[in-house]
C-alpha cells in the first residue's frame, strides 16, 4: 500500500471580466487508494492559504483548505465506500460577500498507470445538489451533508463534481473578515473489485468569487506591462488553466520570466490559453516512466512516496515539483530533428520556453545567465535577498526524473531546465547547474524529466498560426519583413466571411510590412452576421450585428452615419461597373467600420472596429505615427496608386466605393478608398484614397460613404 501526503498547491479560477469579480482559487488533491487489505485512515496535509488583494478598492478574498485528501478503499465485489472531509474557509471584506464553487480537473478518475484510459475507472455520481443520489459502485462524489453520520450504502446525499463547469456550495451576502466562514465538504468513493488496484487521483478546485476587480492572469499579460516593470522587481500572476499562482520577475535581460517552476498536469490545454498553434494537447497525470520515450508526453510529480534518491525531511522542499519530458514540454513536438527552435510549448498563452541561444538580447538561458554574470550554481541559488539574482527564484537544485533508473535524481545537487532548442532527433538542450558550475549548452535525452520555466513572449511567426485571432505582438515581431507576394500568409477568420453569413471559410492574406506591422492584404468581407467581443476588436457590448448589404438604391442614398450601412458590390447604380471581377467587395459606412450603432457626436477615435480580435483599423497620421496609412506608404516610397499596386501589400486593383450621393457603386477600376479609425469631426472621418496618378493617406470625407476595410495587427 502506498501513502501520499501533499502535492503542490492547486488553485483555480474562471475569469469573466464583465463580472468585475475577485477570483481566487485553492485546491485539494484527491487521492483514492484501492487495494485488497486493511482500511487505513484519511490523512490531510497542513492547510494552505491564498489571498488576493485589490489595492485600488482595499477589498480582498482569502481561501484556505487542506492541500490533499486521501481515501483508502478496501474494494469488495459488492463495493466498498470510503469518505474524507475537507474544511474550506473563505474570508472577504467585500460588502457583497462571496460565492464558493467546486469543480474538478477531471470528473472521471483513472488509475494513475492507465495512461490510455482503457481500464475501468471511477465515474461521477449522477446526483446534483438539487437531486442527490446514492453512491453507486465505481462512482465518486461530494456531499454537504455530514457523511460521517450517514448509512452511506443507502442514503442519497451525493452529487457529482463537474469538470466543465462549477457548482455553488456556499455564499454570503456580506463581508466575513474576522474568522471567515467554514464550509464542510465530504468526498466519497464506492469501489468494487473490477477496478485494478492502484492510485486514482484528480484535482479538486475551490473557487471563491467576491465583487471587486478581476484577477491578473498570465494569459492577459502584455508587452506594455512587462516594459513598465522595473528591473529585478516581481509581481504575481495566475495561470487561468489551473489557477496556479506564479511569481514573475523583470530580469536584467529586459524580459519577464517566471520565478517559479511550471506546475500543471492532467489538464487539456488549447490555443486559447496556451502556447500551441491550434487544437488541443493533453498534459498527462504523473507517472514513473523507465524508458527514453520522446514520442509521447510524460510527467512526473514529486511526492513523499515516489521513487527517489532522497527521502524523509530532505525531500520536503521538493514535494510538488513537476518534471516533463521534452515531448510534454514542447506540447508534442515531433521526435525529429527540427532545424530551429520549437515554437510550441505547454507554457501559458503569450509565454514560451527559453531558447538555448547565446544571441545578445534573445530570450535564452545563455543570455539570462550572462547578464547576471552567473557562472556557478552557488551564485544562482544564493540565499542573499539583496543579490539581484535572488528574485529569479532558483532557490533549489531541483533535480530531475531519470528514466534510466526510474527514479528522481540529483535533487539537492543539480538543476535541469528544458529549452525550446533540439540538438538532434533524440536530444535537446537545457540549462544545467550545480554548486561549482553552470552548463548553458547542456544537451541530453529528450526522455528525461526536467523542470520548466517560461519567459514572456511568443516565439511563433505568422507561418505558425492558423487564425487571424491567434496574432499577438511577439508573433508579428518574430516574422521577417515580406519582400514579395510569396511571403503572404493565409489566415482564417474564425468568424467566417460574408455571403449572408452562411460561408464560414473567411480567409485573408497577412504580411509583415516594412513599417514593422502585420497588415491584411485582402479587404474585409463580413456582413449580415453577428460577431462577438471574444473574437472581434471590441470589448463591449458582448456582440455586434453587421447588417446585410443593400439590394436597392433607396436603402442608402443619404450621408447616413446615424445608422449602420453595408453594401456588397454587384453592379448596383448608374455608375457601377458590370465587370464582375469587382463584384463581391464589401463597402461599410464608418459607423459599421468602428462597430457602433451610430456615430452621432463621435469626434474622437473610439478604438473599436469590426476587425478580428487582435487587429484594428489603421490610424490617421503623418509618417511618424505607427499603424497609420501615412507611415505605411512612406516606408515604401509610394506617391501614386500605380506604385501602390506594385508593392507586396495586396492592393491589386482599384476597388471603388459606395457613393451615397449618387446612390451607386463608384470608381471601380479607377480609385480605391479605405477607412481609418480616426474621425475628423462628427460628420467626417479620415481615409486612404488613391488613383493611378496620386495617393492621399490623410484625406477625410463623410462618414456616410461606403469604403473598404483593411486591418492592422494591434
Amino acid at each position: 500500500m502506498k501513502k501520499q501526503k501533499s502535492l503542490s498547491l492547486k488553485r483555480y479560477s474562471r475569469h469573466q471580466s464583465y463580472y468585475r469579480m475577485f477570483i481566487v482559487g485553492c485546491g485539494a488533491f484527491l487521492m483514492a487508494y484501492i487495494f485488497a487489505g486493511i482500511f487505513a485512515p484519511v490523512q490531510n496535509s497542513d492547510a494552505q492559504e491564498v489571498t488576493i488583494h485589490n489595492s485600488a478598492s482595499g477589498y480582498y478574498v482569502t481561501i484556505t483548505n487542506a492541500d490533499n485528501l486521501d481515501l483508502n478503499v478496501d474494494a469488495t465485489p459488492v463495493g466498498s465506500i470510503a469518505t474524507a472531509n475537507d474544511t474550506v474557509n473563505v474570508k472577504t471584506n467585500a460588502p457583497t460577500g462571496y460565492q464558493l464553487y467546486v469543480s474538478a480537473s477531471s470528473s472521471n478518475i483513472y488509475n494513475s498507470t492507465d495512461i490510455s484510459h482503457s481500464q475501468p475507472y471511477l465515474s461521477p455520481v449522477a446526483g446534483t445538489l438539487d437531486d442527490k443520489k446514492v453512491l453507486g459502485q465505481n462512482t465518486w462524489g461530494f456531499s454537504l451533508d455530514d457523511a460521517s453520520t450517514m448509512e452511506l450504502a443507502s442514503t442519497a446525499i451525493w452529487s457529482g463534481v463537474p469538470d466543465t463547469s462549477t457548482t455553488l456550495i456556499s455564499e454570503t451576502t456580506g463581508p466575513e473578515y474576522a474568522t471567515g466562514v467554514n464550509t464542510q465538504i465530504y468526498y466519497g468513493v464506492n469501489a468494487n473489485t473490477t477496478l485494478p488496484s492502484g492510485d486514482y487521483n484528480t484535482t479538486i478546485f475551490y473557487t471563491a468569487l467576491a465583487e471587486g476587480v478581476t484577477t491578473p492572469f498570465m494569459q492577459d499579460f502584455t508587452n506594455a506591462e512587462c516594459e513598465a516593470m522595473e528591473t529585478d522587481t516581481t509581481m504575481k500572476l495566475m495561470d487561468s488553466r489551473n489557477a496556479a499562482i506564479y511569481n514573475i520577475v523583470k530580469a536584467k535581460d529586459g524580459n519577464c520570466w517566471m520565478a517559479d517552476n511550471l506546475a500543471i498536469s492532467d489538464t487539456t490545454i488549447t490555443a486559447a490559453d496556451s502556447n500551441i498553434n491550434s487544437g488541443s494537447f493533453h498534459i498527462p497525470a504523473s507517472s514513473e516512466w523507465n524508458t527514453n520515450d520522446y514520442s509521447q508526453a510524460l510527467v512526473h510529480i514529486v511526492t513523499e512516496n515516489s521513487t527517489s534518491t532522497i527521502s524523509g525531511d530532505a525531500k520536503t522542499p521538493y514535494l510538488g515539483q513537476v518534471y516533463y519530458n521534452w515531448y510534454a514540454a514542447t506540447a508534442g513536438a515531433q521526435p525529429v530533428a527540427p532545424t530551429s527552435n520549437v515554437t510550441t510549448s505547454i507554457c501559458p498563452k503569450g509565454w514560451r520556453l527559453p531558447e538555448n541561444s547565446t544571441e545578445t538580447g534573445a530570450k535564452s538561458w545563455s543570455n539570462l545567465m550572462s547578464v547576471y554574470n552567473i557562472t556557478t550554481g552557488a551564485e544562482l541559488t544564493t540565499t542573499d535577498t539583496a543579490a539581484p539574482q535572488y528574485n529569479l527564484g532558483f532557490s533549489l537544485y531541483y533535480g530531475l526524473w531519470e528514466w534510466d533508473y526510474a527514479s528522481e535524481g540529483y535533487q539537492s545537487s543539480n538543476g535541469f531546465f528544458w529549452s525550446s532548442t533540439p540538438s538532434s532527433e533524440t536530444y535537446a538542450y537545457s540549462l544545467n547547474y550545480w554548486a561549482s558550475g553552470v552548463n548553458l549548452q547542456h544537451y541530453t535525452d529528450k526522455g528525461y524529466g526536467f523542470s520548466i520555466r517560461c519567459v514572456f513572449g511568443d516565439s511563433r511567426t505568422l507561418q505558425d498560426i492558423t487564425y487571424m485571432q491567434d496574432i499577438n505582438t511577439n508573433i508579428c515581431q518574430n516574422t521577417a519583413t515580406a519582400t514579395s507576394a510569396a511571403d503572404i500568409k493565409q489566415l482564417k477568420d474564425n468568424r467566417g466571411k460574408g455571403n449572408n453569413g452562411s460561408d464560414k471559410s473567411g480567409t485573408y492574406g497577412v504580411i509583415k510590412a516594412a513599417d514593422g506591422n502585420c497588415w491584411m492584404t485582402d479587404n474585409l468581407n463580413l456582413y449580415n452576421y453577428t460577431i462577438s467581443a471574444a473574437t472581434s476588436d471590441f470589448d463591449s457590448p458582448s456582440s455586434y450585428t453587421i447588417p446585410a448589404g443593400i439590394t436597392a438604391t433607396t436603402d442608402w442614398n443619404t450621408n447616413n452615419y446615424q445608422t449602420k450601412k453595408v453594401e456588397v458590390a454587384h453592379g448596383l447604380g448608374q455608375y457601377a461597373t458590370q465587370d464582375q471581377s469587382y463584384w463581391g467587395e464589401v463597402f461599410y459606412n464608418w459607423t459599421v467600420a468602428v462597430a457602433k450603432e451610430t456615430t452621432e457626436g463621435v469626434t474622437t477615435a473610439p478604438n473599436t472596429s469590426i476587425c478580428p480580435k487582435g487587429w484594428t483599423l489603421p490610424t490617421n497620421g503623418d509618417r511618424g505615427v505607427n499603424k497609420s496609412w501615412a507611415k505605411l506608404l512612406d516606408v515604401y516610397g509610394v506617391t501614386t496608386g500605380a506604385q501602390l499596386l506594385t508593392k507586396p501589400l495586396g492592393f491589386i486593383k482599384y476597388y471603388g466605393y459606395w457613393n451615397w450621393y449618387n446612390a451607386s457603386e463608384y470608381g471601380q477600376g479607377s480609385s480605391g478608398y479605405f477607412w481609418s479609425g480616426t474621425p475628423s469631426s462628427e460628420t467626417n472621418a479620415y481615409y486612404l484614397g488613391y488613383n493611378s496618378g496620386g495617393v492621399n493617406p490623410q484625406d477625410n470625407s463623410s462618414k456616410g460613404y461606403g469604403f473598404s476595410i483593411r486591418c492592422v495587427a494591434r
